[in-house]
């Protein structure tokens, strides 16, 4: 017996296929929106370019570091003082002369990260050594008190600094910050971290502590907390004159783009992003022009570091008849010489940073009151323009 054929289609008609195509265009359209939301979460910033795109600004350029140096946490990661004929080196000074080439890093700069990171702590201390380097009196300060990480490139201790200050207003600054292995640079480290229930930064603190720095630099530089879901980041980009992204290869675009917003919606400059990335680097040529004492820059390099006392004149009377009287010429070199004045390579600063005595940074009564500025505490001296 033969089968019997069926004369009609065993498929709908038209609206069939019509709701056929509208539902697997949905779903394709769903899953397309997953995978390129995916993608973009894993979209890196591989180079400047991409830098760019995602800050929606002209990238300063890029600083390297020696991923040997990343893992020691000490001097070796401040190739402005150890190395600076490396490469290292000369990217932080064309880092400053391009901020200097777009607006200007102002009075008070902040170096700062979208997240937490390894790579801002030191961009922040090797751009206060290239402004020393070029001639400004400069201060650090280490205001990411919550992880703090200068003191272990200066090897100095954190047993004071910013928290102090800012628990009890009346301590003199110069209680609380110390000299550099730089004669023009100054450190004022984070502190003992505080509790976390501690009170975020308030911008009458930070204001008054900021107009106390200014009267003993030109520039303070504040190694800052991330920007990102941070009270006391925001309150210190409220503050200072402006701000410098620090974004390390490879981190995330959305990360970085919403870290840039952040800081164009807070009332301060935007000077733009700087891409870190380490490198496997010989540093044979880069001279070593600041030689390390015995020990390093430890707490006693701090603790001895101190001008050496003028010899009274009996001492040196004493000294020259003892010379003489040994059969060797009296030394003529034992009253002190006058200090050089720097050349025009070191700016129009004439005298080296001074490490704060008590009393420095204090508003005299005048000035709390709004009068002009007294001898005692002058106003900073205006900087050479072209």
């Amino acid at each position: 017996v033969q089968p019997r054929l069926p004369t009609e289609g065993v498929t709908g008609g038209p609206l069939y296929w019509t709701m056929l195509a509208v539902v697997v265009g949905v779903m394709a359209a769903v899953g397309l929106a997953f995978v390129l939301e995916y993608l973009r979460r894993l979209n890196k910033i591989p180079d400047e370019r991409d830098l760019e795109l995602a800050t929606g600004q002209t990238t300063l350029g890029a600083v390297i570091e020696a991923r040997g140096d990343v893992r020691k946490e000490g001097t070796q990661r401040l190739p402005m003082l150890q190395y600076p004929m490396s490469d290292e080196a000369k990217a932080y000074r064309g880092l400053i002369a391009r901020i200097g080439f777009s607006s200007g890093a102002g009075r008070a700069l902040m170096v700062v990260s979208a997240g937490p990171t390894d790579a801002k702590s030191p961009v922040a201390a090797n751009v206060a050594l290239a402004y020393a380097d070029a001639g400004r009196n400069v201060i650090l300060v280490d205001a990411d008190y919550r992880s703090p990480r200068i003191h272990r490139f200066f090897g100095a201790s954190n047993d004071r600094g910013l928290t102090t200050v800012l628990a009890n207003s009346s301590v003199p600054l110069g209680s609380v910050t110390l000299p550099s292995p730089h004669p023009r640079l100054g450190l004022m480290l984070s502190g003992k971290t505080p509790p976390s229930d501690a009170e975020p930064l308030g911008p009458q603190q930070l204001n008054a502590l900021l107009r106390r720095l200014l009267q003993a630099a030109e520039l303070v530089v504040f190694d800052s907390p991330p920007i990102e879901g941070n009270i006391d980041a925001a309150a210190l980009a409220d503050a200072v004159d402006s701000a410098l992204l620090v974004v390390p290869h490879g981190s995330k675009a959305d990360e970085t783009e919403e870290a840039s917003q952040a800081l164009r919606m807070a009332e301060t400059e935007f000077l733009g992003a700087v891409l870190y990335r380490t490198v496997r680097r010989s540093r044979k040529g880069a001279k070593h022009t600041v030689t390390s004492p015995p020990g390093g820059w430890g707490p006693r390099w701090f603790m001895l570091n101190q001008p050496p006392a003028q010899i009274p004149a009996t001492t040196r009377s004493a000294a020259g008849a003892t010379a003489s009287t040994s059969g060797r010429a009296p030394r003529t070199d034992l009253a002190p010489r006058p200090q050089q004045r720097p050349g025009p390579a070191m700016g129009p600063y004439a005298e080296p940073f001074r490490p704060m005595q008590a009393g420095d940074g204090e508003p005299a009564a005048s000035d709390r009151s709004g009068a002009a500025p007294t001898a005692a505490h002058p106003a900073p001296a205006p900087t050479a323009t072209s």
